[in-house]
């Protein structure tokens, strides 16, 4: 297990998982910041990962040229891109006053409406 810009040296994988590579909006905002993690998917990650071996990558899309973006983008043909937007699933399957409770952190009435 390593970090972003951690040491990969001499290692190999056949399954990586990257698991929030971009720690806040700040970070993804930066032009410098997104070249850095690119350079370090290119030239560390992708040259340990074993032959039929696997990439699983977790983020929050901060911004369009992130990490995910840049993947997708360059080599989108070969990944597969799932999507999942918790915040309309989540809240249609759970129902509204559970929602409201857990998410919004506001009780409302069974009806259905919120307390002021």
């Amino acid at each position: 297990m390593a970090g972003v810009g951690g040491g990969l040296t001499g290692k190999g994988a056949h399954l990586t998982v990257v698991d929030d590579p971009i720690k806040d909006a700040a970070e993804a905002s930066s032009p410098t910041m997104r070249k850095r993690l690119w350079e370090w998917w290119q030239s560390v990650l992708l040259t340990r990962i074993e032959p039929g071996g696997s990439v699983i990558l977790i983020q929050a899309r901060w911004d369009e040229d992130d990490l995910a973006g840049r993947v997708l983008a360059d080599e989108g043909s070969r990944w597969t891109h799932i999507s999942l937007p918790a915040l309309a699933e989540i809240r249609r399957s759970m129902g509204e006053p559970v929602w409201w409770s857990l998410y919004q952190q506001q009780s409302s009435p069974q009806e259905g409406g919120v307390w002021d």
